[in-house]
């Protein structure tokens, strides 16, 4: 008996000791061999960390663990894993394994489970991972009779978890994410024969963004549900489900079945109790800010169902009713409510296709601050052609507005009333055939003044009218204020549902009139963001502040065509003052064009042809004839850069001129000039202008000393040629007087500021210098020149010429008189006398 109890105890001895070293022993080789398995079948990396079979874990129950799996793309473009886990636990009981009837799976729980599924730009998506029929192969196996459906095999499961799990999908292609995580479940129930019963307990937290803009964001969703399943039948009845998003109830009832290649849905979801402040859960975060200290009361009726069948051919019936009644908002810090907030929503299909879908929305209404607000909205044939109808009624106190509704503007004044209706088809936007669209309306506004932190100045509409119908819309005098500033506006606008709807271009004709604009109150009208966020020192700070406060290109909007007429008192461009406005103008392909603008400036007048492009913001060009009459030249000195550039003798000048001239260049994003891509050229003249005799022109008044006073210096009729080729400048040889004096003077400069010019003289001899006619005295026969080549060079930095007297021409000219007049006998004398004006000048 005693060695039969020790034989019993060395077996007993030996199984246990086999339970806890044979899993330790083979614990890699398992690892490895569920790793080679799964990579045959998978073109994908897995990585595992171990994984056991363990009688004496969970003893007296099978225990599978996993530890640390993730299995991650090939595809390097995938750098997030696809699937992973930190643990999986599965504890069966062993006694189950050799029943007949059932399995009894005590517990099967996954840890921190992951599963990111991602599609790149291209359209791949990171789970198309299975290899080919070729490369996975097998025998196929014949034991599948044994898996008929009248079986009565059962499994049980006691425990199904998921602890912490996250779910993740991200769409590049179409620019959508989703994530669930913190998703947890608990599953129980019975699985025999053709029947189950399940009950599921789960909660998670869900966030969805598309297009960049997150509209759900860790919304807390839970479900509790029990379902039973036929699958010899393959339908699912759901025999209760509760549910919440974030506070928001829903309970669910019905079916589901899968009958061949339909599936036949038939069940309804409702909201057994709601508020309308619990729909609030519901709002995008993009919009949640606007609930900040928000109370709401009223009833809300949600129920919605689905029936029929779905398949490749047809879709199911579906119900959708959204209601609202006796609705009222207030906000805490607002004196005003909205209220008497009645909306309701049908949404509905027949059994068939999806083009019979209506949406109707025939009832929204609200009072705020006491004025009623309504609005219907209608939609059939959603798919193929839309038809549809709208209509809006209303008449608002905009102050009562920002008392009832918080708004982020410093002030908000004035009234708009509308009445407005729409019916037709999208068929009828698309061929253009607006006149079979019913479209009538009228909107009226008054005494508008708006402003918040994106504008430096208010606006303000003092009265405003508008006429809409399919074909056009009618503006009766609208007045737009700004800073003073007055326009009125009158015309029409057409075309605007392609522009709207297609992307097509608007048309239209309008007359612009105003006393008084000034571009920098408009071009500066929005507030640019401050990006120095540190200390500076207050030479930058100023250098800040005047970059706000500059101009900048304000970019016309595409697919735009306005022709305009023009008639303005007076514009005011940075120091220059524009008056007489008159003319066409017109807005294409984002360019501003003029048609034979006339106004007047400088104390002349000037017509002006061309355009200003500015669909490059950052680099606008131009291109620009003008004709000008009578400016004045210290004025257009003082006002115009340009000038400054190319003419900075100007500044000492005074005078009349006129131009007939073409330019065409670029500006920088502060409308600022960028000389080196200025071509173009023309003609400017002048019956006198005056001098003073500072610097070069003090030079000039030495050698020519005639009729002139001491300190100015006169120069007769001209008429000058210029060229521009990259900003670089050619005048061509220009005829004139100064001091009464005869002229020609021709030459050039460039960007860097440097110039050569040349003055040929054509000087009496009376009419001479001092110095000059000292020399001239000394030579015989110099008497008989009536008129004296004299030349002068002005070359060097624009700002600091050098001036220096060119008496070549002189030279010969009076040896050549002498020639003429004594012959040899003279030559040995005349060389004296050229290097006596060598040593003179």
């Amino acid at each position: 008996m005693n060695r039969l109890l020790k034989i019993v105890g060395i077996i007993i001895g030996t199984i246990l000791l086999l339970m806890i070293l044979v899993p330790f022993f083979f614990k890699d080789r398992i690892t490895q061999e569920v790793v080679t398995v799964i990579e045959k079948n998978v073109d994908a990396k897995i990585y595992m960390e171990s994984a056991s079979l363990s009688l004496f874990k969970s003893f007296p129950n099978l225990n599978v663990s996993i530890d640390d799996f993730k299995v991650v793309n090939n595809n390097k473009k995938f750098t997030k894993p696809i699937m992973a886990l930190k643990r999986l636990e599965l504890d069966v009981n062993v006694s189950s394994l050799w029943k007949e009837k059932s399995l009894d799976i005590l517990k099967f729980e996954l840890v921190e489970p992951y599963v990111s599924l991602e599609i790149t730009k291209e359209g791949k998506p990171n789970w198309d991972i299975v290899k080919s029929s070729e490369e996975t192969a097998a025998p196929e196996d014949s034991a599948t009779e044994n898996s008929s459906s009248g079986s009565s095999f059962g499994i049980n499961l006691n425990e199904v978890i998921l602890d912490q799990a996250t779910f993740a999908y991200v769409d590049h292609a179409s620019n959508i994410s989703f994530e669930m995580n913190n998703f947890n479940l608990k599953l129980q129930g019975m699985m025999k024969g053709v029947d189950t019963n399940l009950s599921m307990e789960t909660n998670a937290n869900i966030s969805c963004s598309y297009e960049g803009v997150s509209y759900l964001t860790h919304i807390p969703v839970s479900l509790t549900t029990d379902v039973q399943a036929n699958f010899e039948k393959m339908l699912f009845t759901i025999v209760k489900s509760d549910m919440k998003i974030e506070s928001f109830p829903l309970v669910a009832q019905g079916s589901f079945q899968m009958d061949g290649d339909n599936y036949v849905p038939n069940i309804k979801i409702r909201c057994p109790h709601s508020s309308f402040k619990e729909v609030l859960g519901l709002v995008p975060d993009a919009y949640k800010s606007y609930l900040d200290g928000l109370d709401m009361t009223g009833k809300l009726t949600f129920s919605s169902s689905i029936e029929g069948v779905y398949n490749d051919q047809t879709y199911p019936k579906f119900n959708l009713h959204f209601e609202v009644k006796d609705g009222h908002m207030k906000y805490a810090d607002l004196p005003e409510s909205v209220e008497n907030i009645q909306v309701r929503a049908i949404i509905s299909k027949a059994q068939g296709d999806l083009d019979l879908t209506k949406v109707d929305v025939p009832v929204v209404e609200m009072k705020i601050g006491g004025q009623p607000v309504k609005a219907s909205f209608g939609v059939t044939q959603p798919m193929s052609n839309p038809n549809f109808v709208a209509a809006f009624h209303g008449d608002m106190n905009l102050e009562t507005l920002k008392k009832s509704i918080p708004v982020k503007m410093e002030t908000l004044t004035g009234r708009i009333a509308g009445d407005m209706k729409l019916q037709g088809t999208m068929d009828l936007i698309e061929k253009e055939a607006y006149d079979k669209l019913y479209m009538s309306g009228t909107l009226r506004a008054s005494g508008i003044k708006y402003k918040d932190a994106s504008l430096k100045y208010p606006i303000e509409v003092p009265t405003a009218g508008m006429d809409l119908s399919a074909k056009k819309i009618t503006l009766k005098e609208t007045k737009l204020r700004v800073n003073g500033d007055e326009i009125t506006f009158t015309g029409y606008l057409q075309n605007y549902f392609p522009y709207l709807f297609k992307d097509g271009a608007i048309q239209g004709n309008m007359s612009i009139q105003s006393k008084r604009i000034d571009t920098k109150t408009w071009m500066s009208l929005m507030v640019e963001e401050k990006k120095e966020t540190t200390a500076v020192s207050k030479e930058k700070q100023d250098k800040v502040e005047n970059d706000t406060n500059s101009v900048s290109v304000v970019q016309i909007p595409k697919n735009i065509f306005i022709d305009g007429f023009l008639n303005i008192d007076k514009v005011v461009y940075d120091d220059i003052e524009i008056t007489d406005i008159l003319g066409k103008a017109k807005v294409e392909n984002q360019k501003a064009v003029l048609n034979n603008l006339s106004m007047k400036l400088w104390d002349g007048s000037m017509v002006s042809n061309g355009f200003f492009n500015t669909q490059n913001a950052e680099k606008p060009d131009f291109n620009f004839s003008f004709k000008a009459n009578g400016i004045q030249i210290a004025k257009a000195y003082s006002a115009s850069k340009t000038v400054q550039k190319y003419a900075p003798i100007a500044n000492d000048s005074s005078g009349e001129i006129a131009a007939n001239m073409n330019i065409r260049g670029a500006l920088d994003s502060k409308l600022a000039p960028l000389f080196n891509t200025f071509n173009g050229g023309g003609v400017f003249s002048s019956s006198e202008i005056l001098l003073k005799a500072t610097g070069t022109t003090k030079e000039i008044a030495n050698l020519v000393n005639g009729e002139n006073s001491s300190d100015h210096l006169r120069v007769g009729k001209f008429s000058a040629n210029f060229d521009l080729v990259n900003g670089d400048l050619t005048l061509h040889p220009v005829k004139t007087t100064v001091a009464g004096q005869k002229l020609t003077f021709y030459g050039n400069q460039n960007l860097a500021g440097q110039m050569s010019y040349q003055c040929d003289f054509l000087i009496p001899r009376n009419k001479l210098s001092g110095d000059v006619k000292q020399v001239v005295d000394i030579i015989p026969g110099a008497s008989g020149i009536k008129e004296y080549n004299i030349g002068m060079s002005i070359t060097g930095d624009i700002s600091n010429p050098k001036v220096k007297l060119d008496l070549s021409k002189t030279k010969k000219q009076i040896q050549k008189e002498l020639e003429n007049s004594a012959g040899d006998k003279l030559k040995d004398e005349i060389k004296n006398i050229g290097n006596a004006l060598k040593g003179l000048f």
